[in-house]
């Protein structure tokens, strides 16, 4: 074979590689594993494996029964993160924040996990997230991709939304739902972290803080993870008890973000939020959006008194459409 052969063959290969990379439908979570197991005996196990492979346990909690989230991070990801912070669709600090889920399901224990890459192009991350998907896998296995049955394209998933009149990534969550606008601006970024976390302290609309992850205080960027434990359509026990129903439980949804840059605090539309992690879920049904149509407006209001606001009853937004 001669070198012109050589080369021709090889970019041949390469061409070919980039066509099935660039081709791969991506789903919302992995499953690493699912076997008949001691559930907090996996939970430890899964904290050592992670460990194992670099990453830094952020936070553990478990949000229902049967259920435990662990909060993983390391410095690629929240250099990637940082990288984001400019971007029209700012939720790309939340890639800095991986979420692993062990749920008791029958008499297995599965262990899943949030697809940095799906997260990077959901919110529109210019950097690769390959290699954190990849030490993901090593650390926890790579048995089934889920979340979506056919997947979504990069290109539909770094515009995605819904369905039509439905949020984007870069529609937040608040009072006034101009595309762009915060969910609540504070004096300072010393100020908007004293108010998030004394309203958190306080359970103002049922948040409770889960972590806090300060990515760069010089860069003033923060994300809180939280949890929605009022007796409304915002909790996360009653949401997921609704609309979680696949063999292979989306768990690993929570728990909800917010997240402060500078003097400006911000969260994804519920719409959106959750959408992005049950792609396939049907709008009417047994289970259904439709299930779960206050969902919305409540978790939009227990955001704004999560960061020290105050909600406005007077135009209620209680549909998904």
């Amino acid at each position: 074979m001669n070198r012109l052969t050589q080369i021709v063959l090889t970019c041949t290969v390469l061409m070919c590689a980039t066509v099935v990379t660039h081709a791969e439908m991506l789903k919302p979570f992995f499953l690493g594993s699912s076997t008949v197991a001691n559930f907090d005996e996996t939970i430890l196990n899964v904290k050592k494996s992670l460990e194992n492979e670099g990453f830094e346990i952020i936070a553990d909690f478990s949000p229902y029964q049967h259920a435990h989230l662990v909060i993983v991070s390391n410095p690629t990801l929240r250099k990637i993160a940082l990288n984001a912070v400019k971007n029209d669709c700012k939720a790309g600090v939340l890639v800095a924040a991986q979420r692993v889920s062990i749920t008791q399901v029958k008499h297995k224990v599965q262990v899943a996990y949030t697809d940095p890459v799906y997260m990077g192009v959901a919110y529109q991350v210019s950097d690769s997230l390959e290699g954190e998907r990849y030490k993901l896998a090593k650390a926890l296995g790579r048995q089934k991709y889920f979340g979506s049955k056919e997947g979504i394209s990069d290109d539909d998933l770094g515009d995605y939304h819904y369905t039509f009149g439905m949020e984007y990534c870069k529609d937040y969550s608040g009072q006034d739902l101009i595309s762009g606008q915060p969910l609540g601006q504070h004096s300072n970024y010393k100020d908007a972290l004293k108010t998030i976390n004394r309203s958190l302290r306080d359970n103002l609309g049922g948040t409770v803080k889960v972590y806090q992850m300060d990515l760069d205080t010089k860069k003033q960027v923060s994300i809180f993870g939280i949890r929605f434990t009022q007796e409304d359509f915002s909790s996360d026990k009653r949401i997921m008890s609704i609309i979680d129903k696949q063999p292979y439980r989306h768990t690993a949804h929570l728990p909800y973000e917010l997240f402060v840059i500078g003097n400006k605090s911000w969260a994804l539309h519920p719409r959106f939020r959750i959408a992005i992690n049950f792609p396939d879920l049907e709008m009417a049904g047994k289970v259904s959006f439709m299930k779960i149509i206050e969902a919305p407006d409540a978790i939009s209001k227990s955001l704004i008194m999560g960061v020290g606001g105050e909600v406005d009853d007077s135009d209620d937004d209680d549909e998904f459409f």
